[in-house]
Parts: structure tokens; sequence; C-alpha cells
């Protein structure tokens, strides 16, 4: 099996993993210094920025977890070579005290060194999910 095929493999599972809010695995693949990058200037949105280290994906996830319920992620497609991988995904949130559900899709690229993930990137249309943490929204 491939590099690409097998980091494809283990990224759809921790994806799983993630949406029943089980991040450990996660942390069990990423290297000491890997950088977690959301789309967005810090303060844009609670997660926008750059995260640093294991102790910096943790913090990531749970600026997300306070400020979103994530419903549903979907994986839509994907593209890989040994070291790359972008996924495009669907992500179905509500904004802490909200019933309101919101979609947005989004790209996130890892990068592997080593079968470590050094290097994150999620890139999303900002404005509405900005939009939809807006009380009242």
């Amino acid at each position: 099996m491939s590099a690409a095929r097998s980091h494809v493999d283990l990224l759809k599972f921790l994806y799983g993993r993630r949406a029943v809010g089980d991040i450990d695995p996660f942390l069990n693949i990423v290297s000491d210094d890997v950088e977690w990058c959301s789309i967005g200037q810090p303060g844009g949105l609670p997660w926008s920025g750059t995260w640093t280290g294991k102790s910096g994906v943790v913090a990531f996830f749970e600026a997300v977890a306070g400020a979103v319920d994530v419903v549903a992620f979907d994986l839509l497609d994907h593209m890989a070579d040994d070291e790359q991988i972008a996924f495009l995904c669907k992500v179905s949130f509500r904004a802490k005290g909200s019933s309101r559900l919101h979609e947005v899709q989004k790209v996130d690229i890892f990068t592997f060194r080593d079968d470590k993930v050094v290097k994150f990137w999620e890139v999303f249309q900002l404005q509405p999910v900005i939009a939809s943490l807006q009380p009242g929204a």
C-alpha cells in the first residue's frame, strides 16, 4: 500500500473519531512541532490563526468546541500524494446557544513527514461562519 493510501485511510478513521469528540488519535499522528492553521487572523474566529505543537492542537479543538457544536462532518472528496492530502469536507454545525443549523464546505490540507502530520491548513469561506456566530444568527 502506498504512503498516500495509508495516510488517506488513517485520516478517514481519525475524522470518524473526531466526529464523536475523540481527538486523542489526532494527537498520536501529529509531530511535536506541528503547525496547525485555520483561515483568518487571530480573533476572526475563536479558532482562527496558527496553533503550534500538540498543546496547540488541543487548544484549537477546544476553541472550536467552545464556539460551535459540530452536527455532521462529511468527507466529499480528496487528492493525495505521499506527502500531502487535501480533503474537501462539508461541516454542519450550530453556534453555541443556537438551534439554527449552518453548513460550510472547507478544504483541509495535511502535510506528512515520516508518517507524522507536520502541517495542517483548513480553508473555508470565512464570512458566513463569522456571521453564524453573531447573536441572533
